[in-house]
């Protein structure tokens, strides 16, 4: 069995190199573009702050990228490690509780920060359409 924390850090890491893959790509093109800029009329200012504004984003994403290398590698070693104690102790591994703890976080580190955010997300799913009893029991009553 996998521990599925792991996978959960490998599946994150996956999404975070498509996004460094995507913010190498937008350096480049604003770099291309600030050159292209024309000088004195305040377009190159504007081009250099959208340049300037893709290294930063680029930086963090490989600031994160760096952190799920290191924390895979990790709890790799942790798994295995704690693997070996259940074993020993014939206890169930993975620990579920953990799992949970760990779910639950990352819900708390994905979910929007903002009020207006979350206000957005609840009175969306709240206008949500209700399904048809009819239909929903699988017949029109005949």
């Amino acid at each position: 069995m996998v521990d599925p924390i792991y996978l959960g850090l490998a599946q994150e890491r996956d999404e975070v190199n498509k996004a460094y893959d995507a913010a190498i790509k937008s350096v480049a093109s604003a770099k291309k573009e600030m050159g292209m800029a024309i000088p004195q009329t305040g377009e190159l200012r504007v081009r250099q702050g959208q340049f300037f504004d893709a290294e930063k984003a680029l930086a963090d994403v490989q600031q994160k990228k760096r952190f799920l290398e290191v924390h895979l590698k990790s709890r790799k070693e942790f798994s295995r490690k704690a693997y070996d104690i259940a074993f020993k102790k014939d206890e169930e591994w993975p620990n579920q509780e953990e799992h949970r703890l760990y779910q639950a976080n990352r819900k708390l580190n994905t979910d929007p920060k903002s009020w207006d955010e979350r206000l957005k997300i609840y009175f969306d799913s709240r206008r949500a359409p209700a399904a048809d009893p009819k239909k929903a029991a699988g017949g029109g009553g005949h």
